[in-house]
Protein backbone atom coordinates (compact mmCIF):
# COMPACT_ATOMS: atom_id res chain seq x y z
CA UNK A 1 0.00 0.00 0.00
CA UNK A 2 1.65 3.40 -0.76
CA UNK A 3 1.30 6.26 1.67
CA UNK A 4 0.54 9.61 0.92
CA UNK A 5 2.16 11.86 3.61
CA UNK A 6 0.78 14.74 2.20
CA UNK A 7 -3.02 13.61 2.63
CA UNK A 8 -1.60 12.19 6.42
CA UNK A 9 -1.01 15.70 8.14
CA UNK A 10 2.24 14.01 8.86
CA UNK A 11 5.41 15.99 10.76
CA UNK A 12 8.77 15.80 8.84
CA UNK A 13 10.21 14.21 11.91
CA UNK A 14 7.87 11.34 11.77
CA UNK A 15 8.40 10.22 8.15
CA UNK A 16 11.34 8.30 8.67
CA UNK A 17 9.41 5.84 11.54
CA UNK A 18 6.62 5.97 9.42
CA UNK A 19 8.29 4.52 6.10
CA UNK A 20 10.24 2.09 8.25
CA UNK A 21 7.41 0.66 10.42
CA UNK A 22 6.90 -2.46 8.40
CA UNK A 23 10.56 -3.25 8.42
CA UNK A 24 10.84 -2.54 12.68
CA UNK A 25 7.67 -5.37 12.58
CA UNK A 26 9.25 -7.76 10.22
CA UNK A 27 12.56 -7.41 12.33
CA UNK A 28 10.94 -8.03 16.05
CA UNK A 29 9.91 -11.17 14.61
CA UNK A 30 12.87 -12.57 12.59
CA UNK A 31 15.34 -11.58 15.06
CA UNK A 32 14.53 -12.61 18.49
CA UNK A 33 14.46 -16.26 17.28
CA UNK A 34 17.95 -16.17 16.10
CA UNK A 35 18.99 -14.52 19.57
CA UNK A 36 16.46 -16.23 22.10
CA UNK A 37 15.47 -19.22 20.32
CA UNK A 38 15.76 -22.76 20.98
CA UNK A 39 18.53 -22.76 18.33
CA UNK A 40 20.30 -19.30 18.84
CA UNK A 41 23.19 -18.06 16.85
CA UNK A 42 26.15 -18.40 19.41
CA UNK A 43 28.87 -17.15 17.03
CA UNK A 44 29.62 -15.34 13.47
CA UNK A 45 30.61 -18.00 10.30
CA UNK A 46 33.47 -16.74 7.30
CA UNK A 47 30.07 -16.46 4.97
CA UNK A 48 28.57 -14.02 8.17
CA UNK A 49 30.95 -11.71 7.13
CA UNK A 50 31.37 -9.65 3.88
CA UNK A 51 34.94 -10.16 2.34
CA UNK A 52 34.46 -6.95 0.57
CA UNK A 53 33.81 -4.88 3.90
CA UNK A 54 37.25 -5.95 4.58
CA UNK A 55 39.02 -2.49 2.87
CA UNK A 56 41.52 0.07 3.63
CA UNK A 57 39.31 1.96 5.98
CA UNK A 58 39.62 -1.15 9.03
CA UNK A 59 42.68 -2.76 8.40
CA UNK A 60 45.93 -2.86 6.64
CA UNK A 61 45.49 -4.69 3.35
CA UNK A 62 46.74 -2.42 1.29
CA UNK A 63 50.49 -1.88 3.70
CA UNK A 64 50.30 -5.81 3.42
CA UNK A 65 50.00 -6.85 0.63
CA UNK A 66 52.46 -4.11 -0.69
CA UNK A 67 55.11 -5.85 1.12
CA UNK A 68 54.97 -8.38 -1.14
CA UNK A 69 58.09 -7.78 -3.62
CA UNK A 70 57.12 -9.97 -6.27
CA UNK A 71 53.89 -8.22 -6.37
CA UNK A 72 54.64 -4.61 -5.78
CA UNK A 73 57.13 -4.85 -8.86
CA UNK A 74 54.76 -6.45 -11.10
CA UNK A 75 52.29 -3.80 -10.30
CA UNK A 76 54.95 -1.18 -10.85
CA UNK A 77 55.39 -3.26 -14.11
CA UNK A 78 51.77 -3.13 -15.30
CA UNK A 79 51.31 0.96 -14.02
CA UNK A 80 54.77 1.98 -15.75
CA UNK A 81 53.69 0.08 -19.39
CA UNK A 82 50.32 2.04 -19.16
CA UNK A 83 49.91 5.35 -20.66
CA UNK A 84 45.89 6.02 -19.90
CA UNK A 85 45.18 8.93 -17.74
CA UNK A 86 44.28 6.80 -15.00
CA UNK A 87 47.48 5.55 -14.58
CA UNK A 88 48.90 8.99 -15.17
CA UNK A 89 48.03 11.13 -12.16
CA UNK A 90 50.35 8.36 -10.09
CA UNK A 91 53.48 9.30 -11.07
CA UNK A 92 55.56 11.62 -9.83
CA UNK A 93 57.26 14.80 -11.66
CA UNK A 94 60.03 12.76 -12.27
CA UNK A 95 58.09 9.64 -13.85
CA UNK A 96 58.18 7.71 -10.61
CA UNK A 97 55.47 6.01 -8.88
CA UNK A 98 56.14 6.44 -4.79
CA UNK A 99 54.53 3.71 -2.53
CA UNK A 100 52.43 6.57 -0.86
CA UNK A 101 50.85 6.55 -4.63
CA UNK A 102 50.40 2.95 -5.58
CA UNK A 103 48.39 2.96 -2.38
CA UNK A 104 46.08 5.70 -2.93
CA UNK A 105 45.90 4.21 -6.74
CA UNK A 106 44.83 0.98 -4.89
CA UNK A 107 42.32 2.74 -2.75
CA UNK A 108 40.80 3.84 -5.19
CA UNK A 109 40.81 0.54 -7.36
CA UNK A 110 39.59 -1.16 -3.92
CA UNK A 111 36.92 1.56 -3.88
CA UNK A 112 35.55 0.99 -6.86
CA UNK A 113 35.48 -3.03 -7.71
CA UNK A 114 34.78 -3.79 -4.28
CA UNK A 115 34.21 -1.94 -0.96
CA UNK A 116 32.29 1.03 -2.59
CA UNK A 117 30.52 -1.66 -4.86
CA UNK A 118 26.21 -1.45 -4.32
CA UNK A 119 24.99 -4.44 -5.04
CA UNK A 120 21.27 -3.36 -3.99
CA UNK A 121 18.91 -2.66 -6.77
CA UNK A 122 18.10 0.68 -7.39
CA UNK A 123 14.66 2.28 -7.15
CA UNK A 124 14.56 4.25 -10.18
CA UNK A 125 16.11 1.40 -12.85
CA UNK A 126 18.97 2.79 -13.33
CA UNK A 127 21.81 1.26 -15.79
CA UNK A 128 24.93 1.62 -14.37
CA UNK A 129 28.02 0.47 -16.34
CA UNK A 130 29.38 -2.81 -15.87
CA UNK A 131 31.90 -3.24 -13.93
CA UNK A 132 33.89 -5.43 -16.32
CA UNK A 133 33.67 -1.69 -18.67
CA UNK A 134 35.49 0.35 -16.23
CA UNK A 135 39.11 1.05 -16.92
CA UNK A 136 41.26 -1.03 -14.73
CA UNK A 137 39.05 -3.41 -14.49
CA UNK A 138 41.32 -6.03 -15.35
CA UNK A 139 44.25 -4.86 -13.04
CA UNK A 140 42.00 -5.32 -10.55
CA UNK A 141 40.20 -8.46 -11.00
CA UNK A 142 43.41 -10.38 -12.29
CA UNK A 143 46.34 -8.80 -10.01
CA UNK A 144 45.11 -6.82 -7.13
CA UNK A 145 42.08 -8.35 -6.11
CA UNK A 146 43.23 -12.19 -5.25
CA UNK A 147 45.55 -10.54 -2.74
CA UNK A 148 42.58 -8.25 -0.95
CA UNK A 149 40.68 -11.35 -0.50
CA UNK A 150 43.15 -13.41 0.29
CA UNK A 151 44.18 -10.52 2.91
CA UNK A 152 40.59 -10.33 3.58
CA UNK A 153 39.85 -14.05 4.38
CA UNK A 154 42.93 -14.13 7.00
CA UNK A 155 41.86 -11.16 8.77
CA UNK A 156 38.18 -12.40 8.81
CA UNK A 157 39.42 -16.19 9.54
CA UNK A 158 41.51 -14.79 12.60
CA UNK A 159 39.01 -13.05 14.32
CA UNK A 160 36.22 -15.24 14.68
CA UNK A 161 38.57 -18.10 15.35
CA UNK A 162 38.93 -15.94 18.92
CA UNK A 163 35.61 -16.49 20.08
Amino acid sequence: ATRCFKDMKVKWIEVPSLLHKDSVQQSSTLVPPLVLGTKPVTALAMNDVSISGIDFHCSNVLDNILEDKAFYNCLLKKISSDNSSTTALIHGIDGAVSKESLKNFLKGLTWTFSSGVNVRRSLYGNKEKSLSQLPMYELWSLDVKPHVESFATKYISSRLSKY
